[in-house]
C-alpha cells in the first residue's frame, strides 16, 4: 500500500515523503493520522496530466537541426558495427562511404575517426539489408 507521511509524523525526515508498505503496517499509520493513503492513478488521469503538460502521445517534439550534424554511431542491435550518421532538420541519414560523406559535408575529424576503424567494424547497406535489426536505415546514395 502506498502512503505519504503527514506533518504529524514523529520522524521529521519522513514528513511529506511517500513509501510502499504492507497493508497491515500502513493502515495503523493512516488511522493514527501519521500518513495518508496515496491512491493509484487511473489511466485517464495520467493522460489528462500529460496533455495539459504539453507532452504526450502525438505531440512529442522531434529533434531539429538547423545545420547538418555528423557523428559515428553504433548500428542498431550490433555494438561492434559502426556507421556515419547525418542529422539535418528532422531527418537522419546513414553513410558507410567516407568519400561520399565528404561530398555531403562530413567534417574531416569525423571522417578521420571513421577511416581508422577496421572494415569489418563498418556497417554497409549490403550488410544492413541482410540483418533484421538494421533493415530500414535511410542510406545516403551517390547521385552522380
Amino acid at each position: 500500500m502506498k502512503i505519504q507521511f503527514t506533518e504529524h509524523c514523529p520522524d521529521p525526515t519522513k514528513r511529506g515523503t511517500t513509501t510502499n508498505l504492507p497493508r497491515h503496517v500502513a493502515e495503523p499509520l493512516i488511522a493514527q493520522g501519521v500518513a495518508v493513503e496515496v491512491k493509484p492513478r487511473r489511466l485517464d488521469d495520467f493522460m489528462r496530466d500529460h496533455a495539459t503538460a504539453g507532452v504526450g502521445g502525438g505531440n512529442v517534439p522531434v529533434p531539429y537541426f538547423e545545420t547538418a550534424v555528423w557523428d559515428i554511431v553504433t548500428a542498431r542491435g550490433d555494438a561492434a558495427k559502426f556507421v556515419l550518421r547525418r542529422r539535418i532538420a528532422s531527418e537522419t541519414d546513414f553513410c558507410s562511404d567516407p568519400e561520399l560523406a565528404e561530398r555531403y559535408g562530413c567534417p574531416a575529424e569525423v571522417l578521420t575517426q571513421f577511416r581508422a576503424l577496421p572494415a569489418e567494424q563498418k556497417l554497409t547497406p549490403a550488410t544492413d539489408s541482410r540483418t533484421p535489426w538494421g533493415h530500414g536505415l535511410r542510406w545516403i546514395e551517390d547521385k552522380k
